[in-house]
Parts: C-alpha cells; sequence; structure tokens
C-alpha cells in the first residue's frame, strides 16, 4: 500500500496516481487533501465518487492530526459521513495522530487510527511506540490501530536524532504488533530512500512479516505465558510518565503456538519464559537459528538493546506442515 502525502492534490492527480498504483499491482491510501477542507459538499460529493471507482483504492486518509491543526471536529465528521455515503465499497477511513490527543475526541469521526512513534525526532525513548498504540487503543477500543514508525532521517528537518537502524526499525514493528496494532505504515516523506542501508534493512523486515503474516493476524487467545526478569532493568524508561515490564510479549496460535517478544529496555536483559505444558520440549528461535530446550515448562533468553526474538514452540507430538520456509 503506498500514499502521496500532500496537503494539494488535484483530482486528476489523484486519478493518475490511483491508474499508475493499479498498473503496478499496488493499493492506494487515498489522501482527502487538508487545503480542501472548506470546500462545499459537491467537491467532496464528487471526489468520492470519482475515486470510489478505483479497485486500487484502499483506505481513504482524512487531514491529519487534526487538534495540533486545530480542525473542527464537524469538518472532520462531515467527510467522514460523505465517505460512508458515497463510496459504495464502503472503504474504511483513516487518520493519523501524533502525540496531541485526546484521541477520544475523534473516535466517531474515523475506523482507523494511525499512532506514530519517532525517537530520533522527538529524542523519546523506543518505548513510546507501545505508547502511542495503548493510547490509541484505550481511547478508542472499538477502532482499528496502525503502527505508524520512523523511516526518515531527522536531519531533515533540522534535527540532531539521525534514522532507525535495521534493528531499531525491527523493533519498532514488532513492538507495534505486541502492543495490539493490526498493521504497520512507515512514514518516510519523500527522503526514505536514500537511506540504503535502512531500506535494505526494511525489506529484510517486511519479508519476515508477510511470512509471519498468518500467525500475526491470527485470532487473539489466552495468554498462558508469563515472564519474569532475572538480570537487567525490569523496566523501560520513563515516557511521558509511562513506564513499561522491559520484556513485553504477545502470544498467537496458528498451526502451533508462537511468542513474539520485545525488550524495551535500554540495557541487556536476561529474561525467564515460564507456562508451557509438559510436553513442549524446546522453542525454536526464528530467523536466528537457535533452539532453545524447555525444562519443567520454561526456558531462559537474553536481549540486547531493542531486541526482538519471535518463538515457535515445539511439542512432542506431530505438527501439520510448516507455514513457513525458513523454520
Amino acid at each position: 500500500m503506498v500514499q502521496v502525502y500532500h496537503d494539494t492534490q488535484s483530482l486528476a492527480e489523484a486519478q493518475a496516481y490511483l491508474e499508475a498504483a493499479e498498473a503496478a499491482g499496488l493499493r492506494v491510501l487515498q489522501n482527502m487533501p487538508r487545503d480542501y477542507l472548506n470546500a462545499d459538499d459537491e467537491f467532496w460529493i464528487q471526489w468520492v465518487t470519482t475515486l470510489s471507482a478505483y479497485d486500487a483504492l484502499a483506505w481513504w486518509y482524512l487531514p491529519e492530526e487534526p487538534t495540533l491543526n486545530g480542525t473542527p471536529h464537524a469538518a472532520i465528521a462531515r467527510l467522514y459521513n460523505i465517505i460512508h455515503q458515497y463510496d459504495p465499497k464502503h472503504r474504511p477511513a483513516a487518520m493519523y495522530f501524533g502525540i496531541e490527543g485526546p484521541l477520544e475526541d475523534w473516535c466517531d469521526v474515523v475506523d482507523i487510527i494511525m499512532a506514530g512513534c519517532y525517537p530520533e525526532f522527538e529524542s523519546e525513548p523506543r518505548a513510546c511506540m507501545k505508547t502511542w498504540i495503548d493510547t490509541a487503543r484505550q481511547d478508542c477500543p472499538s477502532r482499528t490501530v496502525i503502527g505508524v514508525p520512523q523511516f526518515f532521517d531527522s536531519s531533515d528537518f533540522g534535527r540532531l536524532g539521525g534514522h532507525p537502524t535495521p534493528h531499531e526499525a525491527r523493533f519498532d514493528a514488532y513492538t507495534a504488533l505486541i502492543a495490539g496494532a493490526k498493521g504497520l505504515n512507515w512514514f518516510s516523506y519523500q527522503n526514505g530512500a536514500r537511506l540504503t542501508e535502512l531500506w535494505e534493512g526494511l525489506q529484510e523486515i517486511v519479508s519476515g512479516l508477510h511470512e509471519l503474516g498468518p500467525v500475526i493476524l491470527s485470532p487473539d487467545r489466552p495468554q498462558t505465558v508469563t515472564v519474569s526478569v532475572i538480570s537487567g532493568p525490569t523496566q523501560s524508561p520513563n515516557n511521558h510518565g509511562y513506564v513499561y515490564d522491559s520484556i513485553q510479549i504477545l502470544q498467537k496460535e496458528e498451526h502451533g503456538a508462537y511468542i513474539f517478544a520485545s525488550n524495551l529496555a535500554t540495557d541487556t536483559v536476561v529474561a525467564e519464559f515460564s507456562g508451557f505444558s509438559p510436553d513442549v520440549i524446546a522453542v525454536n528461535v526464528l530467523y536466528e537459528g537457535r533452539r532453545i530446550p524447555v525444562s519443567g515448562g520454561s526456558f531462559r533468553d537474553s536481549f540486547a538493546e531493542a531486541d526482538v526474538h519471535i518463538y515457535r514452540v515445539l511439542a512432542n507430538i506431530t505438527y501439520l506442515p510448516l507455514i513457513m520456509k525458513n523454520l
């Protein structure tokens, strides 16, 4: 899925982009330009009616960060209602929110909340990704939340923080999913493509996410596995008053059991995972070429700062065929 990020885009330009995306096999997060926010209803009805005919259109993108930009609730509500009235395919309307809040004021005029965290740009701990995903899910529990990690260099905007490494980008992605995000949309501006190392790392990250897609998107299940810290920090750095357990986990079930785990602390943590049934004999650490034995229903592993480990649970039974080529 791709997106044009402009405050001004003509209807003809939007059509041309959708046609090009369709030819390339891409879906589009269609911008609704802020500069036209005060246009009359007929303008927006024509906009939605015309563009909704394109199969490449996946979601509508409402003018973002309304509180920060002083956008009246009524203006967003009008666009939201026009979308749902005049798009025959009833595609969802998405909006990006930064830290301005409160999100609960906008739950009724958006279907998808895109919650971002840019640690290098804002000079925040990487745990900020969990903060903003948690905030969006708590404020608007009936809405889908998408994580928006940083994929740009802060120096382009006069900041000194730089950009994430591939290792940190992987942490941002999986921490968002562990916190409850249902998808990811990297925010790159136009300059992300020149960050060669990060771009190559991102392709590897996305390849892993694609392979794990059936697991990530499987229904929620009871979280029976627990984690305790054996050594190292037990908590994340304080971020806007939010502090978390250093090791965050998500338990999934799809042709076998999986544990996603990330380290929010800024130092190495050794953690013990417990609560496995007696038939569990080991876990494979995916993409790392490691296997850890499980004894007495538990195992231990080490996490460097911003580490993510993905475990596939191995039991002493016959498993269904593996769904991923590199397990």
